[in-house]
Formats: C-alpha cells, sequence, structure tokens
C-alpha cells in the first residue's frame, strides 16, 4: 500500500495503533518537476537537482533522478514537516546506480546513504546514516554508518565484503569509456530499543543495516548490538543524556550523498574534494520509494499481516514489513534471486554430457552455509542443492536463537510450549538395479561448527524388498536414533520407522507400472514439528524434552498425503546438556547428504523453520470480518479474500439453499493456515451454490 504525497516537505501520516508510517513514491509530482532537497551549501547550481522523472522508478514507475555531475557531497533530502515516534525505527528507500570505468578516489568510498534525524533541517539535531561503500576498487561493496560493534562504534567503521553482483553490478569494472548499470536494490536502516540501559542509564539500541537485491533478499547484513546513542553531530553528549529516547524523540527520514573528501579537496576526479558520485565512478543515481515507519509494542498492526506489533517485536520479525512474520525463523531456496550461484558448469556447452561438466564451488561459503561440497544447481530456476555420495554435510549458520555464523547463542532458556517446524522439498534418485540405500538425514545441531551430521531429526532410507510389486519402499525415521536400533542383539529398526510405497513416491525401478524405469522420485514435502514441553514444571529448569507433534510427506506431483500417527507411536526426545543442545545451546539447520557409495543422489529444493506461535499467544479474531474480493480465477477455481486476515476464519459451503425446506446443509470446506492468510482459492463443483467466510 502506498500513499501519493504532495511534496517532500509534507509527508502523509498513516495511523496504526501508536505506529506512524511515511510513505513516499514520487507519482503525485509532475513529471520533470523538482522534488524539494536540502543541500549544506546556498549555492544556486545545488537547490534544483532532484527531478521526478516518467518510467525512471522500480518497474517503470516514477522516480527521482539526481544530477550526479552538479550535487556535492552532503546533498540531502528529508522531510521537515513530520517525523516518527517508536521504540522501533526504521527508514529505507531503492535505488538504482550506473557506474563507470574509474577506480573510486576512497578506499571505502561512500555514494548514497539513508538515515534518521533528529531534527527535520541539515543545519540542526544528529543524523544516524546506513551508506553504502564503494570498495576493491569499485569491484565489491559494503556497509558504513552504524560501527563495527558496540566497542567501536565510530560511524567510518566499515563492514562487509560483497561481491558486486549482489545489487547486480558487474563483479569487475566496466571497459574504458563503458558504463553499467545496477538492478534496484534497497538500503533498509533500523534502529530498535530492548527498554534496557548501561551502567550511566544510556538507553541501548540494536541496530541494523541491510542491503536487499531487486527481489527482496537481503544479501548482506550488519547487527550492531546494545550500541549507545549519546553523539550529536561528532561531539559527545553528556555520559546520561541520550539521542534518542525510545518513544519519545521524534526521527525524520533521510536519502543523502555523503561527503567524501579523500585527499584534501585536491582528487583528479572531485576536484574540490566535494563531487562524491563523480569521485566515486558514479553517473547515474535514481532512486524510489521512501517508506519510514516508527513503531511501540502495542496490539497495533503496521505492516497488516495479521501479527500485532507486540507480537512481532517479542519474536524478532520486522513490524513494517509484511513478508516477515514472527514465526519463519528462515525460508531458503537456494534461487539466484537469493545470492546463490551455480557450482557446475559445463565445459563445451553440452549439458546433455555431464562428464564435461567443472566443479568451480560448493554450497558452503555461499549465503551463511557451512561444511562440505554440496553442489548448487539450477539457480536460475528452481535452485537445488544436491549430493551423491561421499557423506556430505552442511550446516545453515543462521541459529534457531540468533546465532550468526555458527556461533551459539547461550544465554537463556529454550520457551517451553514452543513449536518448531521444519519443512523440506526434498527428492532422491536411485541405482537402475534397485538396492537398500542410505538416503538423508535433516535436522539440527547445537553448532555449526565441524563437519559433522545432525545431532537431532529424522533419517531416511530406500528399502529394495517388494520392488517388483509395490516399488520397494520409502523408510522415514521420526527419531534419527532409531535407525539401526538394537534390541537384544537383534535390529529391530523396521519396528520404529515410517514406510510410503515406493510407487507412492513415484519410484518404480523394475517398470511394474508399465511407464518406464523410474529411479528418480517425485518432489516430496516433508513436515517434521517438534514441541518443547517440561516433565517437571516445579523446579523451575526445562529438562530439555521434545515431543513429535507432526511428520507428514506430501507427494508435491499426486498430492497425496502420507501422516505419521504420532498419538499411535509417539516419540519424545531428551536432548540433555551433554550433548551441548536445547536449552543451554542454539540450534542449526543441518543434513547429511550422500550416505551411501552407489548411485544414489539427494536433492533439497526448500528448507523452511518456523517457530510456531501456540493458542493464546496471538490474538483472536476481532469479529470485524470483512469480505474485500471475490470471483473466478478460472471456469473451475473460485476464489474469496477477506480482512483483517488470519486464524480463526473458515469458508463454509453449502451444495445450494432450500430455505423453505431448511435443507441448505453447511459444511466447513478451508481454513487459514497462518496468521497472515486472507485468501481462499477452491475447486467448484457443480453442486456449489453458496460459499461464507465466518469466524470460528
Amino acid at each position: 500500500m502506498k500513499w501519493p504525497l504532495a511534496t517532500m516537505f509534507s509527508f502523509a501520516f498513516a495511523g496504526l495503533g501508536s505506529s506512524q508510517l511515511i510513505v513516499e513514491d514520487f507519482e503525485s509530482f509532475a513529471d520533470g518537476s523538482t522534488v524539494p532537497n536540502q543541500t549544506f551549501t546556498a549555492e544556486t547550481d545545488q537547490m534544483n537537482l532532484m527531478v521526478a522523472t516518467a518510467g525512471s522508478g522500480v518497474n517503470g514507475s516514477q522516480g527521482v533522478v539526481l544530477d550526479t555531475v552538479t550535487a556535492n557531497g552532503n546533498y540531502r533530502m528529508a522531510d521537515a514537516d513530520g517525523g516518527v515516534v517508536g521504540t522501533f525505527y526504521q527508514v529505507k528507500s531503492k535505488f538504482q546506480l550506473t557506474v563507470n570505468d574509474l577506480v573510486p578516489e576512497a578506499a571505502n568510498h561512500t555514494i548514497v546513504s539513508v538515515g534518521l534525524s533528529t531534527q527535520p533541517e541539515w543545519w540542526n539535531g544528529a543524523n544516524i546514516n546506513l551508506s553504502l561503500t564503494r570498495r576493491d576498487g569499485g569491484k565489491r561493496f559494503g556497509l558504513t554508518g552504524i560501527g563495527k560493534d558496540a566497542l567501536e562504534p565510530q560511524s567510518w567503521q566499515i563492514t562487509g565484503w560483497e561481491a558486486n553482483s549482489g545489487i547486480g553490478l558487474p563483479n569487475e569494472l566496466p571497459l574504458a569509456g563503458e558504463t553499467a548499470t545496477s538492478d534496484w536494490f534497497e538500503l533498509v536502516l533500523t534502529l530498535e530499543s530492548k527498554g534496557t540501559q548501561d551502567a550511566e542509564g544510556r538507553e541501548l539500541w540494536d541496530m541494523k543495516g541491510q542491503v536487499l537485491n531487486s527481489g527482496g533478499v537481503v544479501v548482506f547484513e550488519h547487527v550492531v548490538v546494545d550500541r549507545v546513542l549519546t553523539t550529536n553531530q561528532g561531539n559527545p553528549l553528556s555520559v546520561t543524556e541520550n539521542l534518542v529516547v525510545p518513544g519519545v524523540t521524534t526521527l525524520y527520514p533521510v536519502v543523502s550523498v555523503p561527503w567524501v573528501d579523500p585527499d584534501g579537496g585536491a582528487g583528479p576526479i572531485s576536484g574540490n574534494g566535494y563531487k562524491t558520485l563523480p569521485g566515486g565512478g558514479v553517473t547515474g543515481f535514481v532512486f524510489d520509494d521512501v517508506i519510514a515507519g516508527g513503531v511501540s509494542s502495542d496490539d497495533g498492526d503496521a505492516d497488516g499481516d495479521g501479527y500485532p506489533n507486540n507480537i512481532e517485536l517479542t519474536y524478532g520479525s520486522d513490524p513494517l514489513n509484511a513478508q516477515s512474520d514472527p514465526e519463519t525463523i528462515f525460508s531458503l531456496g537456494f534461487t539466484a534471486g537469493e545470492g546463490y550461484v551455480d557450482t557446475v558448469v559445463d565445459d563445451n556447452g553440452t549439458p546433455e554430457e555431464p562428464a564435461d561438466d567443472i566443479i568451480t564451488g560448493t554450497l558452503s561459503g555461499q549465503n551463511g552455509w557451512l561444511g562440505q561440497g554440496l553442489t548448487v544447481v539450477d539457480t536460475d530456476g528452481a535452485g537445488q542443492i544436491c549430493a551423491d555420495g561421499g557423506y556430505l554435510r552442511a550446516h545453515y549458520g543462521e541459529g534457531l536463537r540468533g546465532g550468526t555464523g555458527g556461533v551459539a547463542v547461550t544465554d537463556g532458556d529454550f520457551e517451553t510450549g514452543r513449536s518448531i517446524e521444519l519443512v523440506v522439498d526434498y527428492s532422491f534418485t536411485i541405482d537402475d538395479i534397485p538396492s537398500n540405500i542410505n538416503l538423508a538425514v535433516l535436522g539440527f545441531r547445537p553448532d555449526s561448527i565441524g563437519n559433522v551430521p545432525p545431532a537431532q531429526g529424522f533419517s531416511m532410507k530406500y528399502g529394495a524388498f517388494a520392488a517388483d510389486s509395490i516399488g520397494g519402499s520409502l523408510r522415514l525415521f521420526p527419531d534419527l536414533k532409531d535407525e539401526g536400533r538394537m534390541e537384544n542383539d537383534v535390529n529391530v529398526e523396521n519396528d520404529y520407522a515410517f514406510f510410503i510405497d515406493g510407487h507412492d513416491v513415484g519410484v518404480d525401478p523394475l517398470n511394474v507400472l508399465g511407464n518406464g524405469v523410474d529411479t528418480e522420485s517425485d518432489p516430496l514435502r516433508i513436515t517434521y514439528v517438534i514441541l518443547a514441553e517440561d516433565e517437571t514444571p516445579e523446579d523451575g529448569l526445562w529438562d530439555g524434552l521434545f515431543t513429535l507433534q507432526e511428520f507428514t510427506v506430501e507427494n508435491l506431483a499426486s498430492g497425496e498425503t502420507f501422516t505419521f500417527d504420532t498419538v499411535a507411536n509417539p516419540r519424545s526426545f531428551l536432548w540433555m546438556e551433554e550433548n551441548a543442545f536445547f536449552p543451554y545451546q542454539d540450534a542449526f539447520f543441518a543434513l547429511q547428504f550422500g550416505r551411501n557409495n552407489k548411485g544414489a543422489q539427494d536433492c533439497l529444493d526448500q528448507v523452511t523453520v518456523k517457530n510456531l506461535l501456540q493458542d493464546g499467544i496471538l490474538p483472536e479474531p476481532t469479529g470485524d470480518l470483512e469480505i474485500t474480493d471475490s470471483g473466478f480465477v478460472d471456469a473451475d477455481t473460485f476464489f474469496i479474500e477477506f480482512a483483517p486476515g488470519g486464524a480463526g476464519y473458515k469458508v463454509t459451503t453449502a451444495p445450494g439453499l432450500d430455505f423453505a425446506n431448511n435443507k441448505s446443509d453447511v459444511t466447513t470446506t478451508l481454513a487459514p493456515a497462518g496468521a497472515g492468510d486472507n485468501r481462499f482459492e477452491f475447486d467448484v463443483t457443480e453442486t456449489s451454490g453458496y460459499f461464507r467466510v465466518e469466524a470460528e
């Protein structure tokens, strides 16, 4: 949702409980008109350099083009009429840059900033900026402005050594006389108060800087925790004075060109030292969609995703981004849009000849992954990671409790009553001659250090028995420790396994069905949910007990779902301190592929890990239900959209209306699965003539 605004000096507010949102998409400006701005000089040639230009913005919309030749550093646009207040502040804007073949003057050359200011005018107040910086002679980028960490908070501290490809620029400078234009990328600056103070009584803030690519995927992020904000224009304030008071201080959004003076004003490109953009090799500068918000912890819903602000802030999601929810910890698809690159390059351009393939890299090192050499393929399509032997292990370096880079979070207990949901889209290939094969292990580890398999989770095997009748079987072990279980010196693992016929997962190695030999499974969506429980709550200490809540396998090709009966076959896991797991440390998604020396292959297309919020945490539906849209998607599919979205509603249908005889039996057909769901789509049968959305 966007609100067109008159000028940058008159932002519009959207009332969202105690939340405030400022949005400018520049569509209200006349094409070719000047967008008001502020500069640090009163020179005539610096006053009208930002021009609303039709077709220059995101997706061909109207954006703002800056005169890169004339504009000096510190050229700034800011809101002078209104700001935002909250315990959570955020400002973001989208940019597109064109660069030439010149090496930037400064070793770390800042070229564009978003920021928040304590005053609307450039000559007053203090600024908190996040700046994109060209590095490595213009071949890489990083971020400055929010410091390195709480001990090195200086604005000049730089983080990130990121390839230009993350924002759509080539990883080498253009050839002499040529230019290159980036994709649209977004800079996001976030300040969040945790409600704590240091020993001097100063507020402590978590600060986050992000760079998102054109697909909205974070390609670089830097976080500074427990930062003190007590500096005004470089001059220290008193040790007890806070620059920003949560929920009180108004902050104003800023987009600016930083000042760079790399050589005392005598540089061959910049001349007087103020020409930041020419000095940085930037010949084109366009921006669009400037958004700023302030959110406090209340029951408002600033982004309209069905989760109240207080729930989003408590569980670490972005209350100003409807795509960010407090349940999803991460969701990975291994596509180019997420920043992944293929690790298989064909030598002679002949994909039909795999022997020509050259392995040029692995999953490890891409986007936070650690471990061994799984390959990444088809990033321009569905995206997939695979291994076909070698007992390969990999770990995603972002922890469930907030650990990064494989370093665990160790303080605090894991909450009882909290469920973790793991959903993977998985497929496998077996040998031409069917045999018993160990397949993947998927689950969690306490850390991502070392090439070790998951400590807890589930494992899979293919069994060749009955391949001549049912295609063999896929065996899943809901507790990976049940694989190979011995009782009285007898292997009893099959007593603990979840069996699915090979034909039901798309495998037919002996062509029993007459459709040809098929050794590759259909895509399977496996859902695995565990709940933290406490058998001895009276002692005040969690004993590390998890119980299996759900274990299902859905064949995405056939639509058939197979469910493990957790009532008849309960599974509980006690993860104790001695194996360094919950609640004493963090948890990292981990996998082990290629557990065979045969021709089998494991592949993963998607992995999503969620923190499922329990009943009673999310508010009940308000009852103010409204159908906002409905109609036919196609001849056989009907849709209904409603507001507010969220669990607690259902669609009912009746096979015709017969009020006279009281025969309009109503049957529930669909219910939302998540808090943000607000659309139903369902097949329409000839007898269905009545549909209604209602609160449960």
